[in-house]
């Protein structure tokens, strides 16, 4: 499973900015540690990990068109209902992923639990919502609370995924991030070869908000962040964030493939290394 950057960067970058920003400003309430960084990034992974998994389980007996790399463990077992076969259409089909007392992934991460994924049976339908919850879910150690709501359309050239997200993440220490919004990755390239990952390209739109002990932070892509998965990178893009008084803006470039961004803080802009 490729991970995806963007939403990596974004969170390390939003927690960098605003901890300067509030420290600028003596309002330590408002005040951003490293480890407030550590836990944005961590809750990050985990709905990256998420929003690959529901993929990989979506098929043509669910009424569902898919071309994902199946890349469960064996230690992880999906279950169904019905069980085999297919419902009346229009009836809910629901898959439960159970990772046990502990399961490692292939990206090197530990998950512990269930995700289930419910959605009806349109055989015919070009669009699907699934829905996702958790059973006492953990990704490595943080526990995952919350829906996602995932609405698939396909095309021609590739499917649009829209996610909507309410999610609570409580981490060992008690720190808890709610983080809420919606994204919407559209498969640009690479769909006709489904064997072939790395040509797959996405545009990705959206905005959330992320709440943490009372501070709220905002984002939003205001010009579509370009992933393409042959680049460890991001290529092109730009998000804007907004905290209290302060502004900024994470620009991504022209589409080459480099680890540079034009980072402006309150009109002030940086050329940063990613």
């Amino acid at each position: 499973m490729k991970t995806n950057s963007l939403l990596k960067i974004v969170a390390l970058f939003a927690v960098i900015l605003f901890a300067s920003c509030s420290k600028d400003n003596n309002d330590t309430a408002s005040t951003l540690t490293a480890t407030d960084i550590t836990e944005s990034n961590k809750l990050v992974s985990a709905g990256d990990d998420v929003m690959g998994l529901v993929e990989s389980q979506l098929n043509v007996t669910d009424g569902i068109s898919a071309r994902n790399v199946q890349f469960l463990p064996n230690c992880a077992t999906v279950t169904r209902n019905p069980v085999t076969g297919f419902p009346a259409v229009g009836e809910n089909i629901t898959k439960t992923i159970d990772f046990g007392s502990g399961c490692l992934m292939p990206n090197g991460n530990t998950l512990k639990g269930k995700i289930v994924l419910t959605f009806p049976y349109l055989p015919n339908a070009t669009s699907h919502i699934i829905t996702c919850t958790f059973d006492n879910f953990y990704h490595n150690d943080i526990k995952i609370e919350g829906t996602k709501t995932f609405t698939r359309t396909v095309t021609a050239n590739g499917p649009t995924v829209i996610v909507d997200m309410d999610i609570t993440a409580t981490h060992p220490n008690g720190h808890i991030h709610h983080k809420v919004g919606r994204i919407t990755r559209v498969m640009t390239a690479g769909y006709s070869t489904p064997s072939d990952l790395l040509d797959n390209e996405y545009s990705i739109t959206g905005n959330w908000t992320n709440t943490s002990n009372g501070n709220v932070m905002t984002a939003t892509i205001t010009s579509p962040i370009i992933v393409k998965l042959n680049c460890n990178h991001i290529v092109q893009g730009v998000i804007s964030f907004v905290k209290g008084i302060n502004t900024a803006t994470l620009d991504y470039g022209n589409g080459n493939c480099d680890d540079l961004a034009i980072f402006t803080l309150n009109g002030v802009a940086h050329t940063i290394t990613l």
